[in-house]
């Protein structure tokens, strides 16, 4: 079951991580980390996040792997982040994707993220 707020980032960088995990949380969200793809599916599968942000470029299995492995029934969304501009050609087109260039600033991690996750402390 997907808790509402719940960000599972998927990045081998801890520098990257960790700057995201402070961001958001300060921000409200709950998150959740995983440093390559074969611990973000055990992540997934141990709670449903309500949307994944997933490095493109990891040792271990492929990002397309990966989408493969996803649960077929209601898969959470996922964010590709990444500095290569030809992800979509690299992915196959897949149009169920959005996409995350890196590198990002705060502003643009938090409209993605706002596209899936309704933000904590809305303004009143």
């Amino acid at each position: 079951m997907s808790r509402l707020r719940d960000i599972l980032i998927i990045d081998d960088e801890a520098a990257i991580v960790d700057f995201m995990t402070e961001a958001l949380q300060e921000e409200g969200y709950s998150v959740r980390a995983a440093y390559h793809g074969e611990q973000g599916l055990s992540e997934i599968a141990i709670a449903r996040p309500t949307v994944v942000l997933l490095d493109m470029h990891m040792p271990g299995i492929t990002t397309a792997e990966f989408l493969d492995r996803l649960c077929p029934h209601d898969p959470p969304p996922v964010v590709i982040m990444t500095a290569d501009a030809r992800a979509t050609d690299l992915l196959s087109g897949r149009t169920d994707l959005t996409y995350l260039l890196k590198p990002f600033d705060l502003d643009a991690l938090l409209t993605c993220i706002a596209g899936f996750v309704p933000h904590p402390h809305p303004l009143q």
